[in-house]
């Protein structure tokens, strides 16, 4: 995981966010604080699948995915849109 302590989810788009990526990433638990790329373990080219694996903001899911690589950044960008 990364150095921070666990940190649940706030809101629905939040915890909508967290069953995905716990899905996509086989993962028990995924705080909002959590680094996309240090709890998959994946590099740039893993992301496009995950970032759009749901129906969770407008436009390109893909592309705040790598802007902020956690779950509260992306639940963030997700609502300014």
């Amino acid at each position: 995981m990364t150095n921070q302590a666990y940190a649940a989810p706030r809101n629905a788009l939040e915890e909508k966010l967290v069953a995905i990526w716990m899905d996509v990433l086989n993962l028990k638990q995924v705080g909002i604080h959590d680094d996309f790329f240090v709890v998959g373990r994946f590099s740039a080219g893993h992301a496009p699948p995950v970032a759009g694996a749901a129906d969770v903001g407008s436009g390109s899911a893909a592309a705040p995915l790598f802007e902020t690589t956690t779950i509260a950044g992306l639940a963030g960008s997700f609502k300014r849109r």
